[in-house]
């Protein structure tokens, strides 16, 4: 945002788009950057749809991780992803994939390019094979039934955000706590000995004083009725003590 702003203040050309990580299993994009692309026309060129390999159609519930995954070098480098969420995602992926016939890959880079300020996907294929199945992802839309169900699979609670005021949203779903809610909490431990008998006094009322306190000097009211710092009064003079100026005597 400030890079734009200081580009269109000094008359520099604005780019585009930019490059980020964004998928099914890994969608933190929604949160803060896909609403200032919208705001401000910003396409989004996303890397890594099919979530680091995960969305692949390879892993499965209840299965080893294939011998040949990257995921072998790579899970601990990548964004992490709970085994039950990637697995509920693959389940609407394999629901999908028989109604219409599609590759699990071609149905999650489907829904990306479907996705708000998406203007393409980076695939990193690994050999053509895979090139031509991941080609197959454009040519045809998801329903919005289909969307929807892997719009539900794949929502997550929203990370607390910066306003403060929302603890957590599942993204297109309710509200479902406010921060001042504190019921989530674990309880406190009870308190013991001088801070149980300070815990039973009621908390000592605040007091504010009507005008703010200026250092150093008085304060007085003027005809608009305007606090201003009333003038230091003049010093009075101590036996033996001479002005700086005037007659020695």
């Amino acid at each position: 945002m400030n890079s734009l702003s200081i580009a269109e203040r000094y008359g520099h050309p604005l780019y585009v788009a930019h490059q980020v990580y964004y998928s099914l299993i890994g969608r933190d994009y929604e949160w803060e950057l896909m609403p200032l692309g919208l705001d401000q026309g910003l396409g989004a060129l996303v890397w890594s749809p099919l979530g680091w390999g995960r969305l692949t159609g390879k892993i499965r519930r209840g299965q080893p991780l294939p011998a040949n995954s990257r995921l072998h070098r790579t899970a601990d480098y990548g964004p992490p992803v709970e085994d039950e969420h990637l697995y509920r995602v693959v389940d609407a992926l394999d629901e999908i994939a028989q109604e219409t016939g599609k590759k699990i890959p071609q149905i999650a880079i489907n829904w990306l390019l479907q996705r708000p300020t998406v203007s393409s996907v980076i695939i990193g294929a690994r050999n053509e094979e895979q090139l031509r199945q991941n080609l197959g992802a454009v040519g045809w839309t998801l329903t919005p039934e289909q969307l929807a169900k892997l719009n539900a699979a794949s929502g997550k609670v929203a990370a607390y955000t910066a306003g403060g005021r929302t603890c957590g949203r599942p993204r297109g779903g309710p509200l479902v706590r406010s921060c001042r809610d504190r019921s989530h909490l674990a309880p406190s431990p009870p308190l013991t000995g001088a801070d149980a008998d300070a815990g039973d006094r009621p908390p000592r009322p605040r007091t504010r004083s009507a005008a703010p306190a200026t250092r150093g000097c008085s304060t007085r009211q003027d005809a608009g009725g305007h606090r201003r710092p009333a003038p230091h009064p003049p010093r009075r003079r101590t036996q033996g003590h001479r002005a700086a100026s005037g007659p020695h005597g």
